[in-house]
């Protein structure tokens, strides 16, 4: 009896430790499975993330629907402020109208777009070329008023007239740049420049054209003091 029972707790001490010995094998092979960290995500979603397109950079503004309508309306304020040719600066006026929400910004860039193709028809009747709106010489005030003649301000014209025929604003007496710009004033609509335009065409013996912008000055409103001295037509 005392045989059987040793042998019976020997069996059963012998099937608790293996029973011990396989939970821990269980165990050790759970802590040695490799965990799946961030850096290892399943290939199918790395290659999902990868086909989503990207936003195409286009250097522009406007392509990008997430900037505001105020960073594109600052961009296009800038863009024409730098611009110094009637010609481009006309095209871009309109090119930002019609980008840009209506609103007081796109119809004065309509008035812009106005004057700038004024200004290039007075470019071309006055015989101006593209690099004379880009002249860095003068003073400030000098260059400034070539920005505002771009746009079309026959005043700003009118005063680069006087400045080449005074030698003013630091630039040198120069007629023939003289006469260019009250031509240009004058095609702008300004009386004072057609007058003086006449009366220039009338000294150097040009009296059809000097008879032509003295009407002009006429029609442009503009009432001299006196007539032409010694007119010869």
């Amino acid at each position: 009896m005392e045989n059987n029972a040793s042998q019976s707790e020997s069996s059963t001490n012998k099937e608790s430790m293996n029973s011990r010995r396989l939970d821990s094998g269980r165990a050790e092979a759970r802590s040695s499975k490799p965990k799946m960290s961030r850096l290892s995500r399943p290939k199918a979603a790395m290659a999902k993330r990868q086909s989503t397109p990207r936003r195409p950079v286009t250097g522009r503004v406007s392509a990008d629907p997430g900037n505001s309508d105020q960073a594109r309306i600052e961009m296009c304020r800038q863009q024409i402020d730098r611009e110094m040719q009637p010609a481009r600066l006309a095209k871009l006026a309109e090119a930002c109208a019609r980008d840009l929400p209506a609103g007081p910004f796109s119809d004065e860039l309509r008035r812009v777009a106005i004057g700038a193709k004024n200004a290039m028809e007075g470019q071309r009747l006055a015989g101006l070329s593209a690099e004379v709106f880009e002249d860095q010489s003068g003073d400030g005030f000098f260059r400034e008023s070539i920005g505002k003649a771009v746009r079309g301000d026959k005043d700003a014209a009118y005063f680069l007239a006087q400045s080449f025929r005074h030698g003013r604003a630091g630039i040198e007496p120069n007629p023939r740049r003289m006469e260019q710009w009250l031509r240009f004033s004058a095609e702008l609509g300004d009386g004072r420049a057609s007058w003086e335009l006449a009366e220039h065409y009338n000294y150097v013996g040009l009296v059809a054209d000097a008879a032509r912008f003295e009407k002009r000055a006429l029609e442009q409103g503009y009432r001299p003091a006196v007539r032409l001295p010694s007119r010869g037509y």
